[in-house]
C-alpha cells in the first residue's frame, strides 16, 4: 500500500516525527498505571504483544494519516495549523478505536482503556477547537459524526444479540459510523482550507473504504472472531440462524463447510472490491494521489485473494472429479456414459 516514507515528501516526514512526539509526549505525562497502559501498542490494536507503541504513524495510515494520504488538499496549511489539527483528530480517531476495543470486549483493562479513551477525545477536541475557534461552521459536522459513531456502535451491539439480526443495509451502516472520525479529521482540514465543497466525496470515500475494510477484516479474522464469541456480518451469513448469538468452538467445521459449498468467501471479496471501486469513484477529479494509491492497494489485495480463494474451489470441486476417473478403466467409463 501506500509508502509514508513518500507522504508529504520532504516536508510531510517532519510533520509525522512532530505528530508522534506530540502524542506521546501527552500520554507520558499520565499517571501510572494509565502512563503504562497508553505506551503499550496492544493498547490501540488489540492485538496480543509487548511492543511500545511509538506514535499514530505507525498505525493504518487510512486511520490516523489521512491528511497525510490527501496532502494535495491539506500541505497549504502552515506547519503549525496542518500539525495541530493532526494532532487533535488523531486523538480524537485513536479515542474512537478505544472504545470500539471496548464493544468488541477486547480491551485487556477496560477501566484504563475507557479513561484514556476520554482523555485523549477531550484533548483531541480541545486542540481542534483552539486551532479552529469555538464557532466554526465545523462544529456541526464534528457533532454529526461523534454522534454518528455512537449510533454505529449502538447498532453493533444490536446487531450481536442474534445470528438472524445483522442485515447487511445494517452492516453498512454500522461500519460507515464507525469511520466517521475519520471524516472528522479531514472535515477539520477541509474548512482549515475553505474547501468544504469537497466534504460529501471524500466523506463518502472513506466511508465506502470503511464497507470494503470490513468485509476484508470479518473474512479473514472469522475463526478468531468465531473462538472469541464476536458474532460478524460474515459469521452472520455463514452460521445458521440461532435464538441467540452463541459462537460455539464446535461451529468453526460448519463455517468451513458453508464457505466450501457455496463459496460465501469469494462472494464476500467481490463485494469488498467493489466498495473499494465506489470510494476511488468517490473521488474522481479530486487530487489525491497518495489516496488512491492506498485505495489500490486494498483492491489489488482484494483481487489476489479472489483468485486465490477461487481457485482453492475449484481445486475442491475438481479432486473428487479426478480422483473418480483415475479409479476407472475407460470401459468402466463407457459404462457410466462418463465418455
Amino acid at each position: 500500500m501506500t509508502n509514508l516514507t513518500r507522504l508529504g515528501d520532504d516536508r510531510g516526514k517532519p510533520l509525522l516525527a512532530a505528530l508522534d512526539e506530540r502524542f506521546l509526549s501527552f500520554v507520558s505525562r499520565l499517571n501510572e498505571p494509565l502512563r503504562t497502559h497508553a505506551l503499550r501498542r496492544t493498547t490501540y490494536t488489540g492485538e496480543p504483544g509487548a511492543e511500545a507503541f511509538v506514535g499514530p504513524s505507525t498505525m493504518n495510515p487510512g486511520v490516523t494519516l489521512t491528511p497525510w494520504l490527501f496532502w494535495e488538499l491539506t500541505s497549504p496549511l502552515d506547519d503549525a495549523t496542518f500539525l495541530s489539527l493532526a494532532e487533535g483528530g488523531s486523538m480524537v480517531v485513536i479515542s474512537s478505536a478505544l472504545l470500539d476495543h471496548l464493544v468488541d470486549g477486547q480491551a485487556a483493562s477496560p477501566e484504563d482503556t475507557l479513561l484514556l479513551h476520554r482523555l485523549l477525545h477531550e484533548r483531541g477536541i480541545a486542540t481542534l477547537r483552539a486551532c479552529l475557534g469555538s464557532g466554526s461552521p465545523f462544529w456541526r459536522t464534528a457533532e454529526r459524526l461523534i454522534a454518528e459513531h455512537l449510533e454505529g456502535l449502538a447498532l453493533e451491539r444490536g446487531m450481536r444479540a442474534a445470528l438472524g439480526a445483522f442485515s447487511y443495509p445494517d452492516f453498512q451502516r454500522m461500519v460507515k459510523a464507525k469511520f466517521s472520525p475519520i471524516v472528522l479529521t479531514m472535515s477539520a482540514y477541509l474548512t482549515a482550507t475553505e474547501r468544504g465543497d469537497l466534504q460529501e466525496p471524500i466523506e463518502n470515500s472513506i466511508k465506502h473504504l470503511a464497507v470494503a475494510s470490513q468485509l476484508l477484516d470479518d473474512l479473514g479474522d472469522w475463526e478468531e472472531d468465531m473462538l472469541g464469541g464476536r458474532l460478524t456480518y460474515f459469521l452472520s451469513c455463514a452460521a445458521a440462524p440461532r435464538e441467540d448469538a452463541r459462537l460455539e468452538a464446535g461451529l468453526v467445521e460448519e463455517v468451513e463447510e458453508r464457505i466450501r459449498s457455496s463459496w460465501l468467501d469469494v462472494d464476500h471479496l467481490n463485494l469488498a472490491a467493489e466498495w473499494l471501486d465506489r470510494a476511488r469513484a468517490s473521488v474522481e477529479g479530486i487530487p489525491c494521489p497518495n489516496w488512491i494509491e492506498y485505495l489500490e492497494g486494498f483492491r489489488s489485495l482484494t483481487l489476489e485473494h479472489i483468485r486465490q480463494s477461487t481457485a482453492g474451489h475449484l481445486v475442491q470441486t475438481l479432486d473428487p472429479l479426478v480422483a473418480r476417473g483415475a479409479k476407472q478403466d475407460p470401459g468402466e467409463l463407457e459404462e457410466d456414459g462418463a465418455v
